[in-house]
């Protein structure tokens, strides 16, 4: 499932060398997504930072095959994708300076979520830092905030699990693509955060998981 101008943003989500911030340069120089997708070779260079390869990029995003194979691969994993553009869209992480482009979700994002706490820290942490990331995640999510973290061990694990028995709703921002669980042991709280809240990442579909798309996670996920 994907909106009209989802189809559009996805376009350039998947083309490469276009980022967040490219983007949002190429947004403000042509002042809308459709004026990006319908811009000449020659004007898209005049675009800071926007040189040949990527204007080529740009340019051949009109091609229909990528982003038909990466809706499909969303919806035979029960996910979807919400853009920028998009009234579902977090509303937080449009105001940061470098929200992500698109959003694939398996679960559902409510207006409530705007009122989320991020409960995030090391992985190799202590007991008390499990058993402290456990108690908040239930107290703040029985009191009705969402909780958000990054879904790896330690005390990610631990605060998304703390939400779930406080009968709250819970938000795990993968660094991965969402066509697999990473870490695989947490494939069955995968499907519980589902049930109460929404896996989401930025990364299209089948991008494995990597140690250099942690940072971008983290900020979204403090962000959502």
């Amino acid at each position: 499932m994907i909106s009209d101008i989802g189809r559009k943003y996805l376009r350039l989500h998947l083309a490469s060398g276009v980022g967040p911030i490219r983007l949002r340069k190429l947004l403000k120089h042509f002042g809308s997504i459709d004026a990006v997708l319908n811009a000449s070779m020659g004007e898209l260079q005049r675009v800071s930072r926007v040189g040949p390869k990527v204007a080529e990029a740009v340019f051949r995003a009109c091609e229909d095959e990528a982003v038909e194979h990466e809706i499909k691969r969303a919806s035979e994993c029960g996910a979807h994708v919400v853009c920028l553009a998009d009234d579902d869209y977090p509303k937080p992480l449009q105001h940061i300076p470098d929200p992500p482009t698109c959003l694939y979700v398996r679960g559902g994002l409510e207006p409530a979520d705007s009122l989320a706490i991020a409960i995030v820290g090391t992985r190799r942490c202590s007991h008390y830092a499990c058993e402290q990331a456990l108690r908040f995640g239930e107290l703040l999510a029985g009191a009705g905030f969402t909780i958000v973290s990054g879904f790896a061990r330690g005390v990610d694990g631990y605060a998304h699990e703390g939400a779930l028995r406080g009968g709250g709703r819970t938000i795990a921002v993968l660094g991965n693509g969402l066509s697999e669980i990473y870490p695989q042991e947490r494939a069955d709280m995968a499907e519980r955060v589902v049930e109460s809240g929404a896996l989401i990442s930025e990364l299209p579909m089948d991008v494995a998981p990597d140690s250099k798309n942690f940072p971008g996670r983290n900020r979204a996920s403090c962000d959502c």
